[in-house]
């Protein structure tokens, strides 16, 4: 997963010049749901909050506001139809993106929307859907996305609701400050097009917005005070990723923590200095999704966000966080995606951990956590991934500790080092209740062998099976199984059987 996200955001790294060097497992770390590196964190949403009330009443929201039909019996305004003419005239158009936009009816072109009782255009929506699938490169973003400036015509259209100009390429120009006039936004996206300068501080103008989205914008570091942030009182979803706020910092989480209607909070890539270890008090008390991933910050978890009793997901991967995970992790309860990866924790897991009982996604690989894995992890019935590969784990896990797991699709568990400490204690018989997609185990003495249990995971997709102490034949049941394996790794063990000699070559084994 975090690999995914270091490839589309390398350049920024380098530019926070916090990149670390760590030689990755690419399989182990490829998630079931994966996130498309275009989309970045708009993908993240969708995964984390699937089924999230609060998503379909924003989108219900926004709709409402606009009764935006197809089907509309009111023409454009001929005054907003000559705006968008000169809006048109400002971008650069590689791809002649906007060649269907002609017509006296604006309503009906390309990526504009129209009240349909009004005719006033209240939708704007100009994003680089080219790119959709592809990644960030300057040749993709050149070809296919806009370009120039925005004209101030913009302004004309007083009743635009929803404006998503993002993943286009607008060359390092400002960020257009009279943006903050069009009072009436509720939906505002410009991230990724290349956009230069400040964040100019009259967005906070824009008292009713729903939703901000600023990532991956080149603005300056330096400057950047987001105190206007608290005026957007109506704010739901604010995505920041990649801004740096440099010399501002101590600004961010108090003003952030002032929006009272907040839900999701997305700061990754933002730099080291963003998380303060106290806050006086909590007054985001609605946040759903808190996502601090790749932001290096070398401290402990501070304890005020245990007070965010009502988080869904939280991400803090690719922090180098320390100390041990405390026992007031047990306090966020309302948690199903829970995301400690590639840190620097150390002790062992909290028996706290059983009190998630929504918990969907536990990933905490590659940290210094050890000793024996709990057991009320294996109480948690609702996980379908589960990642704490290359810890130091002790002990012995028998298929008891399955039998609630009912939902699981993900398994990683090993260890960092060719050691083996951990053991899995199966019967010969067990016909596990999951069926799994991925299966990582490295390290972990599960022969000699071979695991006959596999025999019922007809729906794997990756099974990693490395150092695990099999010195056995591969049954001939295994090449029957007809699975789609697109990587089967089952390096140093004492394997034999005529298909899997056939097969070496091709899987790299």
């Amino acid at each position: 997963m975090r690999e995914e996200r270091r490839e589309r955001n390398k350049l920024r790294i380098d530019e926070l010049n916090k990149a670390k060097s760590k030689e990755e497992d690419a399989l182990r770390r490829k998630p079931l749901a994966p996130k498309p590196a275009d989309r970045t964190v708009k993908a993240q949403i969708a995964h984390w909050t699937r089924g999230s009330s609060t998503v379909n009443m924003f989108h219900i929201e926004i709709q409402y506001n606009m009764h935006t039909s197809q089907d509309h019996n009111v023409g454009c305004i001929d005054i907003e139809r000559k705006a968008l003419l000169k809006l048109k005239q400002g971008l650069t158009n590689p791809s002649n993106r906007l060649s269907s936009q002609v017509g006296e009816d604006c309503c009906k072109w390309s990526g504009v929307g129209c009240n349909n009782i009004t005719g006033r255009i209240n939708r704007l929506d100009l994003p680089n859907r080219s790119s959709d699938g592809l990644d960030y490169s300057g040749a993709i973003v050149s070809a296919f996305g806009f370009g120039g400036e925005i004209n101030p015509s913009l302004l004309v259209l007083k009743y635009l609701i929803y404006l998503d100009l993002s993943m286009n390429n607008f060359g390092g120009v400002q960020l257009p400050s009279f943006i903050g006039s069009l009072e009436k936004l509720k939906y505002l996206d410009l991230s990724s097009a290349s956009f230069g300068g400040i964040i100019p501080p009259n967005l906070g103008n824009l008292s009713g917005l729903l939703y901000l989205d600023l990532s991956n914008n080149i603005v300056e570091p330096i400057g950047n005070d987001l105190r206007w942030l608290a005026t957007l009182s109506s704010l739901k979803y604010l995505i920041l990723e990649g801004v740096n706020p440099a010399k501002t910092t101590s600004y961010w989480f108090p003003t952030i923590n002032m929006l009272p209607s907040l839900v999701e909070l997305h700061l990754p890539f933002c730099g080291p200095s963003i998380l303060p270890l106290t806050l006086p008090s909590i007054n985001f008390t609605s946040l759903l999704v808190l996502d601090l991933s790749s932001n290096y910050f070398n401290s402990t978890i501070p304890p005020w966000l245990f007070n965010l009793t009502e988080l869904e997901m939280l991400d803090l991967t690719d922090n180098s966080l320390t100390g041990e995970l405390p026992d007031s992790l047990g306090y966020l309860k309302s948690l199903r995606y829970l995301h400690l990866s590639d840190n620097s924790f150390q002790g062992s897991i909290p028996k706290s951990i059983g009190n998630l009982t929504s918990l969907e996604e536990f990933y905490l690989g590659w940290n210094q956590i050890s000793g024996i894995i709990p057991e009320s992890l294996w109480d948690l019935s609702s996980l379908v991934s589960l990642d704490i590969y290359g810890n130091t784990w002790e002990g012995a896990i028998t298929e008891a500790h399955f039998t609630k797991l009912r939902g699981l699709r993900k398994v990683s568990i090993g260890n960092n080092s060719p050691n083996i400490s951990l053991v899995f204690n199966i019967s010969f018989d067990w016909i596990p209740p999951f069926k799994l997609r991925f299966l990582y185990i490295r390290s972990c003495q599960l022969g000699p062998k071979f695991p006959t249990w596999l025999i019922n995971q007809t729906k794997l997709t990756k099974m990693v099976l490395r150092n695990a102490g099999i010195s056995d034949t591969i049954p001939d049941w295994f090449w029957q199984l007809d699975l789609q394996l697109d990587n089967l790794d089952v390096a140093n063990n004492q394997l034999s059987g005529a298909q899997f000699i056939k097969i070496q070559l091709f899987f790299h084994c």
